[in-house]
């Protein structure tokens, strides 16, 4: 293999509902170069974005290049072939493209990939909700987060990582005012997962639903509307955002005892880095604990939000370095 400074060894995707990011490495133990994003909507086929990228790449770098392996973080069972992706507008076919680049593809669920990130993050790229806890070596670490879908991912002692569609567990109402949100979402959706409100689309699902359960009339906003007008200090944006942290601080719980997360609890997701100061760590923090008996074993959990800009991409990269052999 080619290990040459300039050679391109790889190309690395995270692949969202909305955006798909792209880096390169050009040799082994390289930081990633070239990172872009792009909106999936200006292209038809995830075929069409990486070649449109491999393109970019390429122009930066003297001579021609190929490169030896693409590894596509993506969102859904990456065990099969095609790979349908969950709340993305295309699917891969793996091994079609590996034959149209002529190298070796692979993929990994995008929250995988942000689980294989954990180790490489610094000081920098973690807020901790909790002053007092940190993470903790030798044990389980989750990470999960809100963007088009709601992601989650385990990453084990021994670091392996654990793939998850925790996801789209059932929603589990926690007051009443959670009952009757319940039970408006239930026009709508015979099961009613976490992921329907804890994602981009599910802001907006919970702004139309809170409406309704008020009497007030049904209007659908984009979350980034939501957030806007919630920075701009409207009430029922406000409400809505506030629903929200309750609702993902008790999910968040939840799955942090399903994996006995002891080590560390990971917040990420394109969501949460736009809510910016209106994620009330508090409150996440009140939902998060509220487990009955276990209350005081989740209030030792280390929490962080993650502030590291590509952390998909970061963990892709760190997959590729460690676990692919080609």
């Amino acid at each position: 293999m080619n290990q040459q400074h300039h050679s391109l060894f790889a190309i690395v995707a995270d692949v969202g509902g909305t955006h798909i990011r792209f880096g390169t490495l050009v040799q082994r133990g390289a930081n990633l170069q070239f990172i872009k994003a792009y909106n999936c909507s200006d292209f038809a086929q995830l075929d069409d974005a990486i070649q449109h990228y491999l393109t970019f790449a390429a122009q930066q770098l003297p001579g021609s290049h190929q490169p030896q392996l693409v590894c596509l973080a993506v969102p859904g069972d990456t065990q099969s072939d095609p790979v349908q992706l969950v709340n993305a507008p295309w699917c891969a076919h793996i091994e079609r493209l590996s034959t149209l680049l002529d190298c070796k593809v692979v993929a990994i669920n995008d929250f995988s990939a942000q689980a294989h990130a954990i180790p490489a993050f610094v000081h920098s790229d973690l807020q901790w909700l909790r002053p007092s806890a940190r993470e903790r070596a030798g044990l389980n670490r989750i990470i999960l987060g809100p963007g088009t879908g709601l992601g989650v991912a385990a990453l084990l002692p021994d670091g392996q990582v654990v793939e998850s569609e925790g996801g789209h567990i059932s929603f589990a109402p926690q007051n009443q005012e959670q009952e009757q949100l319940l039970q408006v979402l239930r026009q709508f959706h015979p099961r009613v997962s976490a992921e329907r409100l804890l994602s981009g689309p599910g802001l907006t699902t919970l702004y139309r639903c809170m409406a309704l359960i008020d009497g007030q009339e049904e209007q659908l906003l984009p979350p980034e509307k939501i957030v806007e007008q919630g920075l701009a200090g409207d009430l029922r944006c406000l409400a809505t955002i506030d629903m929200f942290i309750q609702i993902f601080g008790s999910v968040a719980g939840d799955l942090a005892l399903t994996m006995a997360a002891r080590g560390g609890v990971y917040l990420s997701g394109g969501l949460l880095a736009g809510m910016g100061d209106l994620f009330n760590d508090a409150c996440f923090l009140e939902h998060f604990d509220n487990k009955g008996r276990y209350r005081e074993y989740c209030h030792e959990m280390a929490v962080a939000r993650v502030m590291a800009p590509q952390p998909g991409l970061l963990g892709a990269a760190r997959y590729v370095e460690l676990e692919v052999e080609f």
